[in-house]
C-alpha cells in the first residue's frame, strides 16, 4: 500500500493501510491521519508497530509556530 505524506492529509491512514503498514515505528506528525478503526489495528499489531501519537509528534511544531 502506498501511504504518502501521512502527516499532511487527515484520515490517509485507515483500516485496511494499517493492517498493512510494514514499519517498526509510526510518527503521526500531524492533523489526525489514522482513522478510528486503523487505531483499532494498530493497538492489536502493538508487539509490531509503535505508534507515536500526534498530539505528541505534532507538540514542537505547535511551540515553533507561536513564538
Amino acid at each position: 500500500m502506498r501511504c504518502s505524506h501521512p502527516a499532511a492529509t487527515e484520515r490517509v491512514i485507515d483500516g485496511p493501510v494499517a493492517s498493512h503498514l510494514k514499519c517498526g515505528i509510526l510518527a503521526e506528525g500531524g492533523n489526525g491521519p489514522t482513522t478510528p478503526d486503523a487505531d483499532q489495528i494498530l493497538g492489536r499489531r502493538r508487539s509490531e508497530v509503535f505508534v507515536i501519537p500526534d498530539i505528541l509528534c505534532n507538540s514542537g511544531r505547535v511551540i515553533v509556530s507561536y513564538f
